[in-house]
């Protein structure tokens, strides 16, 4: 497992994970039905290739999520480029030396948040999740 993972890792590295997405959807064996199960919950009415052809698009995403990762990672400066909408709302909540609950989903590149919050806002995370059923 650790040397797939390298491999995918060197692959994201020079952004070409995303290009073999189908690679990961087809041998991904255990998120692959959870996510079909979702979709099937989230469109009922969808067909089975309508559900498919969003299941592979979603592939495509998160590798390319990945690979994003691996660039902030590598490449810091590039969280200066992140727009933050309501963020008086972040400050706010700063200034009132209180703890703070952030709730997030899986919408855009999320990964990044906690790296560019602590490094934004100067600001010690927790990360709370709840595992995959």
């Amino acid at each position: 497992m650790y040397y797939l993972f390298r491999i995918f890792y060197a692959l994201a590295s020079i952004k070409m994970l995303s290009k073999l997405w189908w690679i990961v959807y087809y041998l991904d064996f255990f998120r692959k039905p959870i996510v079909l199960k979702n979709l099937d919950i989230a469109f009922p009415k969808k067909s089975k290739n309508e559900k498919i052809k969003i299941a592979k698009e979603t592939y495509k995403n998160f590798l390319t999520f990945f690979e994003d990762t691996i660039d902030f990672k590598k490449h810091p400066q590039k969280l200066e480029n992140i727009e933050v909408i309501g963020e008086k709302n972040i400050l706010n909540a700063i200034k009132s030396q209180k703890p703070i609950i952030l709730v997030t989903a899986h919408f855009g590149n999320w990964e990044i948040s906690p790296k560019f919050i602590h490094r934004k806002y100067k600001k010690p995370m927790a990360i709370i999740m709840r595992e995959i059923e």
